[in-house]
Protein backbone atom coordinates (compact mmCIF):
# COMPACT_ATOMS: atom_id res chain seq x y z
CA UNK A 1 0.00 0.00 0.00
CA UNK A 2 1.23 3.50 -0.75
CA UNK A 3 2.47 5.64 2.09
CA UNK A 4 0.30 8.49 3.32
CA UNK A 5 1.58 12.00 3.12
CA UNK A 6 2.00 13.94 6.31
CA UNK A 7 1.51 17.67 6.80
CA UNK A 8 4.72 19.58 6.33
CA UNK A 9 5.96 23.11 6.83
CA UNK A 10 5.88 25.65 4.02
CA UNK A 11 8.22 24.58 1.21
CA UNK A 12 8.53 27.79 -0.81
CA UNK A 13 8.27 31.55 -0.38
CA UNK A 14 5.24 31.86 -2.66
CA UNK A 15 3.26 29.07 -1.01
CA UNK A 16 0.15 30.15 0.92
CA UNK A 17 -1.20 28.09 3.79
CA UNK A 18 -4.96 27.44 3.86
CA UNK A 19 -6.70 26.71 7.16
CA UNK A 20 -9.82 24.90 5.95
CA UNK A 21 -10.46 21.57 7.71
CA UNK A 22 -13.39 20.71 5.39
CA UNK A 23 -11.25 21.24 2.28
CA UNK A 24 -8.37 19.29 3.82
CA UNK A 25 -10.71 16.37 4.59
CA UNK A 26 -12.08 16.47 1.04
CA UNK A 27 -8.53 16.49 -0.40
CA UNK A 28 -7.60 13.53 1.83
CA UNK A 29 -10.64 11.58 0.56
CA UNK A 30 -9.74 12.46 -3.04
CA UNK A 31 -6.15 11.30 -2.51
CA UNK A 32 -7.22 7.97 -0.99
CA UNK A 33 -9.70 7.36 -3.85
CA UNK A 34 -6.95 8.16 -6.36
CA UNK A 35 -4.59 5.64 -4.74
CA UNK A 36 -7.30 2.96 -4.86
CA UNK A 37 -8.16 3.73 -8.51
CA UNK A 38 -4.69 3.70 -10.06
CA UNK A 39 -4.06 -0.06 -10.02
CA UNK A 40 -7.53 -0.66 -11.48
CA UNK A 41 -6.98 1.90 -14.25
CA UNK A 42 -3.70 0.24 -15.23
CA UNK A 43 -5.30 -3.20 -15.28
CA UNK A 44 -8.21 -1.94 -17.41
CA UNK A 45 -5.88 -0.22 -19.90
CA UNK A 46 -3.83 -3.40 -20.27
CA UNK A 47 -6.92 -5.59 -20.74
CA UNK A 48 -8.51 -3.10 -23.16
CA UNK A 49 -5.34 -3.03 -25.27
CA UNK A 50 -5.18 -6.84 -25.29
CA UNK A 51 -8.85 -7.13 -26.34
CA UNK A 52 -8.41 -4.58 -29.14
CA UNK A 53 -5.29 -6.38 -30.37
CA UNK A 54 -7.14 -9.71 -30.39
CA UNK A 55 -10.05 -8.16 -32.34
CA UNK A 56 -7.72 -6.49 -34.84
CA UNK A 57 -5.94 -9.82 -35.33
CA UNK A 58 -9.25 -11.37 -36.44
CA UNK A 59 -9.47 -8.81 -39.27
CA UNK A 60 -13.26 -8.61 -38.94
CA UNK A 61 -15.21 -6.88 -41.71
CA UNK A 62 -17.07 -3.64 -40.99
CA UNK A 63 -20.27 -4.14 -39.05
CA UNK A 64 -21.57 -5.60 -35.80
CA UNK A 65 -20.21 -8.81 -34.36
CA UNK A 66 -21.37 -10.69 -31.27
CA UNK A 67 -18.98 -12.41 -28.86
CA UNK A 68 -20.83 -13.79 -25.84
CA UNK A 69 -22.57 -10.87 -24.16
CA UNK A 70 -20.51 -8.29 -26.02
CA UNK A 71 -21.26 -6.54 -29.29
CA UNK A 72 -18.20 -5.42 -31.23
CA UNK A 73 -18.69 -2.67 -33.78
CA UNK A 74 -16.02 -2.40 -36.48
CA UNK A 75 -16.01 0.75 -38.57
CA UNK A 76 -13.29 2.59 -40.46
CA UNK A 77 -12.14 6.01 -39.37
CA UNK A 78 -10.52 7.98 -42.13
CA UNK A 79 -7.69 10.39 -41.77
CA UNK A 80 -8.77 13.94 -40.92
CA UNK A 81 -7.47 17.21 -39.65
CA UNK A 82 -9.00 18.74 -36.53
CA UNK A 83 -8.69 22.38 -35.56
CA UNK A 84 -10.25 23.97 -32.51
CA UNK A 85 -9.81 26.73 -29.97
CA UNK A 86 -9.78 26.30 -26.23
CA UNK A 87 -11.23 29.01 -23.99
CA UNK A 88 -9.06 30.53 -21.27
CA UNK A 89 -9.39 28.84 -17.91
CA UNK A 90 -7.70 28.45 -14.57
CA UNK A 91 -5.59 25.32 -14.24
CA UNK A 92 -5.71 23.74 -10.76
CA UNK A 93 -3.18 21.05 -9.90
CA UNK A 94 -3.62 19.06 -6.68
CA UNK A 95 -0.71 16.89 -5.57
CA UNK A 96 0.29 15.58 -2.16
CA UNK A 97 3.20 17.39 -0.55
CA UNK A 98 6.43 15.42 -0.64
CA UNK A 99 7.57 14.33 2.78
Amino acid sequence: MASRTTPRAQTSFDENSLKDPALEALLDQRYEADLARKPLDKTYRELHAAAKAAIEHLELPNGLHRCGRFVIKVSPVGEREISFELPSRINISITPAKT
